[in-house]
């Protein structure tokens, strides 16, 4: 029992844990000795404290009796006014105002705290309804936009349709007071992936980017639909109580629940960190003990706190089957700019298959895989305000993108990558040998005569081998041996008309921004051959590589092998 139960608490808690801007506070003891607290306590303290802080933002509007959408952001500068029409639109149901409602006047007042001056992100939580899970990103996210959170209680019961009806309602509010045009982004976790599709595509017109991560639009491919019911029927298996209506035991459904969510919510990583928790505790006294005991039991408690067996029911009968069956059969028509946001090691949802599933139907997607990352994507190692600036969707305004200036070298993992992948094949077919020549003549194997980088222009110039898949090659070698990064100035064919250059690690690609479809060819610092670039180039003293042959070189005849093919006039 105490393996499963740690596991429980630590699936749960494991964010807050990592999370160093996080600390959990202690309860004073009415006791006149100090309360013992160990590890297993603090976590569970640290995640209820996380679960009341959720639930006590400042500014909520509730939409509905279980409903409600909170603003995520720093409320210092909202005037009295303001405020006090937060508190009285905090009791109201929005059915029930009319003209110009209270809502409308706080979502001014909330713009007015940053001058308009940042986009709308609207972020849809999964299965919990708090997004707990993505509370780590809660304060990037404030920091660049004008963050509102959907809440879901525990008590609702609404149907799929219902729910999708009352988020379209929050978005036609919030958008008529937007006058000022604002760009708007809708970011789904796991069944939020699923409600924020079903909410754009009635409102596509209003949205200008959608964010999903780990999307649960692959649940009918899993086993949830028949393991959850299942699940759920443990409610009816109940201990014993004491005469104080308390359990010495927790539940059967919290034990397998707790044990399910265990198995199938941390990555490896996660679970590591998970181990390290516990791995060094000792207990060391009696009061210890119990307090270690207690924390255990009741860790499987919190599960059955936020997500009881009906309410998982459900959702899980409600919600999710019918809200992936609407989204899936009109992926197509949804025109929205989309990124979606996966963790490869994802063991609830088949992720990695699904992103690309997705990225293959929506007829305007990019996606950003999360090596060795699990449902609980959004930890510390993720920051999705950056992923998000650094996608298409970037609602900020960004400067055209020059690849004379603006271009930067690979990261050395992603040149390793390249390498190991690629080159290394082509150099066992081939078993390329480098010759460099030093001012007096000497020869030397390999490229150490060349010269590095000295920040002055610096020309290549070669002739192409058969298929031309001698450009990463030598583009390797250099920045293996020479640490010196070199553009290549390649035919507009390879731009335009092959797509990118998919084939060569070293040919091909887009700018890092993500303007348009990336690949490895302007990565590796690929520029168009004209004049005006390879003028460029040398005016801000880069290092390039120019094939005056080109496409009539690559192409050589039988007869033609070594012969230099360069042209008296440019093709």
């Amino acid at each position: 029992m105490v393996g499963p139960s740690l596991a429980a608490i630590a699936a749960i808690s494991y964010l807050l844990a990592s999370d160093r801007s996080t600390s959990s506070t202690s309860t004073p003891s009415t006791s006149s000795t100090p309360r013992v607290k160990s590890t297993a306590s603090k976590l569970l303290e640290s995640v209820r404290e996380r679960y009341v802080r959720l639930n006590s933002a400042p500014v909520r509007l509730r939409y509905t009796d279980h409903v409600t959408f909170s603003f995520e952001g720093d409320t210092s500068a909202l005037d009295l006014k303001a405020a006090a029409a937060t508190s009285t639109s905090m009791a109201m149901n929005s059915n029930s105002l009319h003209g110009l409602s209270d809502h409308e006047e706080i979502f001014r007042a909330v713009s007015q705290t940053h001058n308009c001056s940042k986009p709308i992100a609207i972020y849809f939580p999964g299965l919990d309804g708090q997004g707990i899970s993505a509370s780590q990103q809660f304060g990037d996210l404030s920091e660049k936009f004008e963050l509102w959170r959907m809440t879901i209680d525990g008590s609702d019961r609404s149907s799929f349709t219902e729910l999708t009806n009352t988020a379209c309602k929050f978005l036609d509010e919030l958008i008529v007071s937007n006058e000022e045009k604002r760009e708007v982004l809708v970011i789904g976790e796991s069944f939020g992936g699923v409600l924020a599709p079903s909410v754009v595509l009635r409102k596509q017109d209003l949205v200008n980017g959608l964010v999903l991560v780990n999307p649960a639009t692959s649940f009918d491919d899993t086993q949830w639909s028949t393991v959850g019911p299942f699940l759920t029927t443990m409610q009816y298996l109940k201990n014993g109580n004491n005469d104080d209506g308390s359990n010495d035991f927790p539940t059967p459904y919290s034990v397998l629940g707790g044990l399910a969510l265990a198995l199938t919510v941390p990555d490896l990583t996660q679970v590591q960190q998970i181990v390290g928790m516990f791995t060094n505790v000792t207990v060391s006294s009696v009061d210890e003990a119990r307090e270690t005991l207690s924390a255990l039991n009741d860790g499987f408690g919190v599960l059955e706190e936020r997500l009881p067996p009906s309410t998982l029911l459900h959702r899980l009968s409600q919600w999710l089957p019918v809200g992936s069956m609407f989204v899936n059969s009109r992926l197509e028509k949804l025109k929205t700019p989309t990124l979606v946001v996966a963790g490869t090691d994802d063991n609830m949802l088949p992720t990695e298959k699904e992103v690309e599933r997705l990225a293959s139907i929506l007829p305007n997607c990019t996606s950003k895989k999360i090596a060795g990352s699990g449902h609980f994507v959004l930890d510390n190692r993720v920051n999705l305000t950056q992923l998000i600036l650094d996608s298409p969707i970037n609602p900020f305004p960004r400067k055209k993108y020059d690849p004379i200036l603006d271009w930067e070298v690979p990261s050395p993992e992603v040149i390793q990558e390249a390498i190991e992948n690629q080159v290394k094949i082509q150099r066992t077919l081939v078993s390329p040998v480098f010759i460099s020549t030093l001012n007096d003549g000497k020869r030397r194997k390999g490229l150490s005569a060349v010269p590095g980088k000295e920040n002055r222009p610096l020309l290549f110039v070669a002739n192409h081998q058969f298929g031309g898949l001698d450009l990463g090659l030598i583009i390797s070698g250099l920045l293996e041996e020479r640490d010196l990064p070199v553009r290549g100035l390649g035919h507009p064919v390879i731009f335009d008309g092959m797509g990118g250059g998919n084939g060569s690690p070293f040919a091909g690609g887009a700018p890092p921004n993500g303007a348009t479809r990336p690949s490895l060819f302007e990565t590796f610092g690929a520029v168009r051959v004209t004049p005006k670039n390879y003028y460029r180039l040398m005016q801000t003293g880069q290092a390039a590589l120019l094939f005056p042959g080109g496409v009539r070189e690559v192409f050589h005849g039988k007869n033609e092998a070594y012969q230099l093919m360069w042209p008296k006039k440019t093709e």
